[in-house]
């Protein structure tokens, strides 16, 4: 079993070592060739094809090694933690944005804003990163110890995937605590819906709201 947990780790880290050559491409080079929906359309499709393939053949290959079978991960399941971590979810959002001089005001420039990711960042993350995270990470880790581990595990592994986007954009070791108090808490949330729920969908949907709340309202 320990091997085969390993093994599983391996996937996670290919895509890790894969997603930190392709991060400086997409927002470091890649924006000084298209913007708008042309860069939003390409970084959509580089997101889009190493996650699915990867996602698509890790749960070939550990398909004994998975709790919830892929076709189990589609069926919609939304539970009572679901619905609570929404609503927890706009509470801190409308938290944040009782600060602002117009709370909930769209954001002017929601088509031209980070080079024009409107498409990616409020739905393409939530898709993807969910379907490999939970569908295949935590799925195929369910079994090898208590909840709280795996669910630690996968938040962290969630965390980390995003520093290569950190160090590209340049943040600042203040935004880097900002963003981990942000991301590996949402990781632990994204977790617990889809042990609770066994589908991925309530993830999802937290994702992609989460997401369009920052992008649309920030």
């Amino acid at each position: 079993m320990k091997s085969k947990v390993n093994s599983v780790w391996w996937v996670y880290l290919v895509l890790l070592g894969l997603w930190s050559f392709l991060t400086p491409v997409i927002h470091g080079w890649l924006p000084t060739v298209v913007t708008g929906w042309r860069f939003d359309f390409l970084t959509v499709m580089v997101k889009a094809i190493p996650w699915t393939v990867l996602t698509w053949w890790g749960c070939r290959v550990f398909r004994d090694q998975l709790t919830d079978q892929p076709r189990q991960l589609w069926h919609l399941q939304l539970t009572k933690v679901f619905w609570i971590s929404l609503l927890v979810l706009i509470g801190i959002q409308s938290v944040g944005q009782s600060w602002q001089a117009q709370p909930f005001r769209l954001n002017p420039n929601l088509l031209t804003r980070e080079n024009g990711q409107l498409l990616n960042v409020t739905l393409a993350a939530g898709l993807f990163e969910e379907w490999f995270f939970r569908g295949f990470l935590t799925n195929s880790l369910l079994k090898t110890g208590p909840f709280w581990r795996v669910n630690l595990a996968q938040a962290v592994a969630f965390q980390v995937i995003h520093f290569p986007l950190y160090l590209v954009a340049g943040y600042s070791s203040l935004i880097w605590l900002g963003n981990i108090a942000c991301v590996f808490p949402l990781g632990l949330l994204f977790g617990w819906n889809y042990q609770r729920s066994h589908s991925i969908w309530p993830s999802m949907f937290l994702h992609i709201a989460w997401n369009s709340m920052v992008f649309l309202f920030n």
